[in-house]
């Protein structure tokens, strides 16, 4: 896989998020959670807004994502995944972006190197 596939915060997400999975051994069911994830935010403009809301103090945001990732069975890996990118990132629909483009980064990840 080229340097560029995995380049910059999102690569470097995607390739920590895909070995530890591979250690867990749980590349598919990883897979499957960001599959799932980015059909939630894709399908629910009430969540992109959640994502995106610079109203909402970043702490409720991520308890309510979790809530949802909960209610969509996504544990384990791509919780703490999910979870980690939305306490990192930044407020804005540049937020709701950047946690689009890391699933969308570690799904494509996860296919190239399985």
């Amino acid at each position: 896989m080229s340097t560029s596939a995995t380049s910059g915060v999102a690569g470097r997400y995607a390739s920590a998020l895909f070995e530890l999975a591979d250690t867990a051994k749980s590349l598919d069911a990883v897979a499957q959670d960001l599959t799932t994830f980015r059909k939630l935010v894709a399908e629910s403009a009430d969540l992109a807004r959640l994502i995106a809301s610079p109203v909402i103090a970043r702490s409720l945001q991520g308890k309510a994502l979790l809530a949802v990732l909960d209610a969509a069975g996504i544990s384990g890996l791509t919780r703490s995944f999910v979870g980690t990118i939305a306490a990192n990132g930044r407020r804005s629909e540049e937020h709701t972006s950047e946690l689009q483009s890391h699933s969308f980064i570690s799904y494509a990840v996860f296919c190239l190197k399985k």
